[in-house]
């Protein structure tokens, strides 16, 4: 599960124990003994930044952040063989790059001035958030940092489709108000079948043509590997100076209550299972 760790200010940095502990001379005074009564204590390293699991949140903000604060000492812990091998994973998510484009259920019904109609502000949201996040991942591909961004992210075309009258009604809605803002002007609506067969062919085929639906169809839609990006961002990351550990889980959190220090307790967990790039 990814996740972040707390922004710490000041001397409230995270400690990591990451040092191999102090082995004993052995029970019989000849080999290293690996019993945990026998082991030494470890050291703790501070560092300024602690991100737990390598999916696309941690390693995006990670990266971020060294960008910002070069000089942090930054590290990304992942219990698995590889970054972005869950919930980040092609094949975990859809790779849409939720942009408002088609997703009705951003724009709820409303009565406005005695009218029905839809509310936009969280498409607008989205849309602004996503462009954001395109401008930053461009701006790595000039720095150099990220090659190849068509491994990563594609234009993909963005259709809404509505079956049934009520369905089609919000289409329709949808399409009036969004489509009057500057982010989706280039926003299409249509009714016909052959126009809408033609954007989404398997859609349209063998549907009843007495049924009423609707379209709306945005071509500068994109389709984001998730995947693909938490490895770049994280090779991104580490060009930079950043610290990823990985077969590295964590064992346990803890807060002083004096010192506000937080200290996190990992272990290796790599027996066995050979080795696999980023």
């Amino acid at each position: 599960m990814s996740g972040l760790s707390v922004s710490l200010i000041g001397e409230s940095k995270p400690e990591w124990n990451s040092t191999p502990p102090k082995l004993g001379s052995g029970c019989g005074g000849c080999f290293p003994c690996f019993r945990r009564s026998c082991l030494g204590k470890p050291d703790a390293r501070p560092v300024d930044a602690l991100f737990i699991g390598g999916g696309i949140i941690s390693t995006t903000t990670a990266l971020m952040l060294k960008k910002l604060q070069p000089d942090w000492d930054i590290v990304i812990v992942e219990r698995l063989q590889a970054v972005g091998e869950e919930s980040s994973n092609g094949f975990s998510n859809a790779g849409t790059g939720h942009s408002g484009f088609c997703e009705p259920n951003y724009t709820p019904k409303i009565v406005k001035d005695g009218k029905e109609t839809v509310k936009i502000d969280k498409p607008i949201y989205a849309c602004e958030s996503f462009l954001a996040g395109r401008q930053f991942w461009s701006s790595l591909v000039k720095e150099g940092l990220i090659q190849n961004p068509k491994n990563f992210i594609r234009t993909s075309p963005h259709i809404a489709f509505g079956p049934g009258a009520e369905k089609k009604r919000t289409i329709e809605l949808r399409y009036e108000a969004m489509s009057k803002h500057p982010l989706f002007e280039s926003m299409e609506y249509s009714e016909d079948p052959a126009v809408m067969a033609e954007w989404a062919p398997l859609v349209m085929e063998g549907r009843d043509a007495d049924q009423p639906c609707a379209m709306t169809y945005v071509k500068e839609g994109t389709d984001v590997d998730f995947g693909a990006l938490t490895k770049a961002c994280t090779e991104a990351f580490i060009k930079l100076g950043g610290d990823l550990r990985l077969f590295t889980e964590v064992t346990g959190l803890k807060q002083d209550s004096q010192t506000k220090k937080w200290q996190v307790t990992t272990r290796k967990c790599d027996a066995g299972r050979g080795y696999r790039p980023l």
